[in-house]
C-alpha cells in the first residue's frame, strides 16, 4: 500500500487530500506538513494521522519518509514555496502531485524539471495540477483532433472568463495580488489554458506577443469617500459588488453563481437569497450563515461569524479593491504562433458574468465549440454539412471540480502501476509560454521562444 504525505494543507491541498480518501482509501493520507496549527489538525482528524507524523515545516517530514516510489507527496504550497520541497521530494525518487504552477521563475522550473528526470530514473514521478487536462469535456476536444474530425489545426482561440468575484477574490485582494510576491497573474492563473493550447496543438511554442492592462482596480475609480477598508465605514457599502463583508461573511456572490445551476444546490442557493432570515433557521442551510465554503475558506482558519469579521479588519480581504496593492492585469490579450504553423490567440479577463471558458478551433475539415463553465459542452461542425455535431458533459457549475477529481482519479492510478508516468515537459512548455507572454506584455514586443 502506498502512503501520501500532504506538504501545505490550504485549500487545494484538503481537497485533493479528500478526493483520495473517497477514490482511493488504498492511498492513505499518513503525515501531513503545514506552518499553521489549525490546518494540520483538521487534516490530521480527517485522515487519521498520528500526532509525531504532524510537522509544522516540510523538511523533517521529508527527512522522515523512505526512499522510493512505494511514498507519494502532494506539494500544495503557496507559488513561491514549491521548488524546494518538490526537488526534495523528486531526489528521493518519490511520486510528487505539485501544484501549479511548477515556481514563478524559470530558475525554478527548469530545477523541478531536473529533479523531476532524475526521479523517473528511479521510478518516481512528477505530475503538475494541470486538472483540466483531465475533465472529461477538454479530453473529448483532444479526441476530436487525434481523430481528424475537424482535420488538421489551423488556428485557435481561448478566453479564459474569470469572474468578476473571483478576480476580486485572488487577484485583487488575496495571495496572488501582487505578482512580485507571488507570480505573474498569467502564470498562476492561465497556465491551466496554456497547457491545453499546447496540449491541443501538439507543438511548441515558437514566438508570442501580448497586451496587457490594469484598468478597473485602481485608486482612480473608487467611489468619492471611499476608505481604504470596508469595514471602515463606506459610503457606497449598500451598492457596491466588491463590498468585503457581503462577499465573505454572507457569500452572496458565490450564492448567486450557484443560483444559476440546476439541482438542489441551486434551488438551495435561491431560496437562501430570496429568504435569507428564513434560511438561517432552517438546518440544512443554517450551517452556510455565516458563508463558511469557499471563498471564505481562503481567509481564515476561524470561521465563526466574529472570526470572518475579524480576518477583515485586519487582513487584505478586506481592502477596498480599488485601494488595494494589487499590481496584476485585469485583462490580457496574447497571439501566439506554434512551432507547426498553428497560431492561437489567448484572452485572459476578470470582468465575466460567469466563470469559465470559451473555445474555439478551426480545422481543414471543421470547426469546434466549446464551452467550459455553467454550461459544458462541445459542438462540431463539418464543412460542407448543413448538422452540427453536439456532446454535453455534467459541469461543475462554478470552478472545476469534474477535472480535480479526474486529476486524482488519474494520479492514483499511476501511483498503482496501472497508467504510465507524465513526461514533464509538457507543463514545462506552458509554464515558458505563460513567462514569455509576461514579458511581452511587460516590454510591449514579440518575444521568441
Amino acid at each position: 500500500m502506498h502512503e501520501i504525505a500532504l506538504i501545505g494543507a490550504g485549500n487545494r491541498g484538503r481537497l485533493y487530500t479528500g478526493i483520495l480518501k473517497r477514490l482511493a482509501p488504498d492511498l492513505r493520507v499518513t503525515s501531513v506538513a503545514d506552518p499553521r496549527e489549525a490546518r494540520r489538525s483538521q487534516t490530521a482528524t480527517v485522515h487519521g494521522i498520528r500526532l509525531e507524523r504532524q510537522f509544522d515545516d516540510w523538511r523533517p517530514l521529508i527527512d522522515s519518509l523512505p526512499e522510493g516510489p512505494s511514498q507519494a507527496v502532494i506539494i500544495a504550497t503557496g507559488d513561491q514555496d514549491h521548488v524546494e520541497p518538490a526537488c526534495a521530494a523528486l531526489s528521493r525518487g518519490h511520486h510528487v502531485l505539485l501544484e501549479k504552477p511548477m515556481a514563478p521563475d524559470l530558475a525554478g522550473i527548469r530545477a523541478v524539471q531536473a529533479a523531476a528526470v532524475e526521479a523517473q530514473q528511479r521510478g518516481g514521478s512528477l505530475t503538475v495540477c494541470h486538472v483540466l487536462r483531465y475533465d472529461p469535456l477538454f479530453r473529448f476536444v483532444r479526441q476530436t483532433i487525434e481523430q481528424g474530425h475537424i482535420g488538421r489545426v489551423v488556428s485557435l482561440y481561448h478566453a479564459e472568463n474569470v469572474s468578476w468575484y473571483h478576480m476580486a477574490h485572488s487577484y485583487v485582494r488575496g495571495q496572488w495580488r501582487n505578482a512580485g510576491e507571488s507570480s505573474p497573474m498569467i502564470l498562476a492563473k492561465s497556465c491551466h489554458d496554456l497547457d491545453l493550447l499546447c496540449w491541443f496543438v501538439d507543438s511548441a511554442p515558437v514566438t508570442v506577443a501580448a497586451t496587457a492592462a490594469q484598468s478597473v482596480f485602481t485608486p482612480a475609480n473608487a467611489p468619492a469617500g471611499a476608505p481604504a477598508r470596508c469595514t471602515d465605514g463606506c459610503p457606497v457599502a449598500d451598492s457596491c459588488r466588491y463590498e468585503a463583508v457581503r462577499t465573505y461573511h454572507d457569500g452572496i456572490p458565490i450564492r448567486q453563481a450557484l443560483a444559476r445551476g440546476r439541482g438542489l444546490t441551486g434551488a438551495a442557493a435561491r431560496f437562501s437569497l430570496r429568504y435569507p432570515g428564513l434560511s438561517k433557521r432552517l438546518p440544512v442551510l443554517s450551517r452556510y450563515a455565516p458563508w463558511r465554503e469557499w471563498p471564505t475558506s481562503t481567509i481564515t482558519d476561524d470561521l465563526s461569524s466574529e472570526g470572518i469579521l475579524n480576518a477583515l479588519r485586519h487582513g487584505p480581504h478586506g481592502q477596498c479593491v480599488y485601494r488595494s496593492d494589487n499590481t496584476q492585469p485585469d485583462h490580457l490579450e496574447a497571439v501566439i504562433q506554434f512551432e507547426s504553423g498553428v497560431s492561437a490567440a489567448f484572452r485572459m479577463h476578470g470582468q465575466s458574468s460567469e466563470e469559465g471558458r470559451s473555445v474555439r478551433i478551426d480545422g481543414t475539415e471543421g470547426t469546434l465549440h466549446a464551452r467550459f463553465g455553467r454550461v459544458h459542452e462541445v459542438r462540431v461542425h463539418r464543412h460542407g454539412s448543413s448538422l452540427d455535431t453536439l456532446r454535453r458533459f455534467p459541469g461543475p457549475g462554478v470552478g472545476h471540480r469534474t477535472a480535480d477529481i479526474g486529476l486524482i482519479r488519474a494520479w492514483a492510478a499511476m501511483i498503482r502501476g496501472e497508467a504510465g508516468f507524465e513526461a514533464p515537459d509538457l507543463a514545462v512548455r506552458s509554464h515558458v509560454l505563460a513567462l514569455a507572454i509576461h514579458e511581452a506584455s511587460e516590454r510591449g514586443a514579440t518575444v521568441s521562444i
